[in-house]
């Protein structure tokens, strides 16, 4: 089982100020002053200083704006960091995925892209679910992540270069082995498996702990099952433990949002002393 300070090695800063924008400041309405944020990320293991470098990138990078008060700054969401978030947002994808879903394939022509261009665009295919078949050619089960694709292709300039296109498999190669050759479901169990060890037992008895714990469990789902396609059962292996990993990740979100959310909201109200 992963140990708090381990955790705190693997999760970055920026990750876990996204997890914790997302579960806290979003429902608030967005704004939140920056000792509040500091504080809330020194309970999660992260130091001052790297908090508030996270900050300042994201900052940079257009998700925040600061005001200052006095000798506090107040940090606002932007337009910008709501539509990412929202997107972003894997446990939506889940519930998205038990909707009626169809295969959906991405051509691509992007040949006169630059190298990093590229980069960024399979990562962000990866980050949804999408599984390279070939070369320019991506697979996903469902559409609920091509607004994201969309996105991220029309910020690169790159419109003209997408095509998508419903698919349903002829053969001759079964549709198992496909599968198999574009998602690595080895590695995903595994990673399910960690999950449920990890989270399973854990019992938060205070509502710090509540806080900490869902941070935590939030951050480790969006994390270590980004790039899962979410298949039906059908084309999954036996006792696949995705279906567990999802009940228990409902269910302690139900239990712990409660005293998470009321930690948070004791100090949230007024800025501390900014260091």
């Amino acid at each position: 089982m992963t140990s708090d300070a381990d955790e705190g090695n693997v999760a970055s800063a920026r990750s876990l100020l996204s997890t914790v924008l997302t579960l806290h400041v979003v429902p608030q309405g967005g704004a939140v002053w920056t000792s509040t944020l500091v504080e809330g990320l020194a309970r999660l293991d992260i130091q001052h200083k790297s908090a508030r470098q996270a900050i300042l990138r994201l900052s940079a990078d257009g998700w925040l704006v600061a005001e200052r008060h006095g000798r506090h700054a107040r940090l606002q969401l932007t337009a910008f960091a709501h539509q990412q978030m929202q997107r972003q947002q894997h446990i939506a994808r889940f519930e998205a995925a038990t909707s009626d879903r169809e295969w959906l394939v991405l051509l691509l022509s992007i040949e006169q892209a630059d190298r990093e261009s590229r980069r960024r665009l399979r990562r962000t295919l990866q980050s949804f679910g999408w599984g390279n078949i070939s070369p320019g050619a991506w697979l996903t089960y469902g559409s609920a992540s091509q607004s994201a694709v969309l996105d991220v292709i029309g910020r690169q300039g790159l419109e003209g270069a997408a095509t998508f296109v419903r698919a349903e498999f002829l053969g001759p190669l079964p549709i198992d082995e496909l599968i198999a050759r574009t998602w690595d479901l080895s590695a995903l169990r595994h990673r399910y498996s960690a999950f449920l060890e990890r989270f399973e037992p854990m019992k938060p008895g205070t509502d710090e702990e509540a806080f900490v714990a869902r941070a935590r469990l939030t951050e480790t789902w969006i994390r270590s099952f980004r790039s899962d396609p979410f298949l039906p059962d059908a084309y999954l292996p036996a006792d696949w433990p995705g279906s567990d990993a999802r009940q228990l990740l409902n269910g302690r979100m139900a239990q712990w949002t409660g005293p998470a959310d009321r930690w948070w909201k004791q100090r949230s109200g007024s800025p501390s002393t900014d260091v």
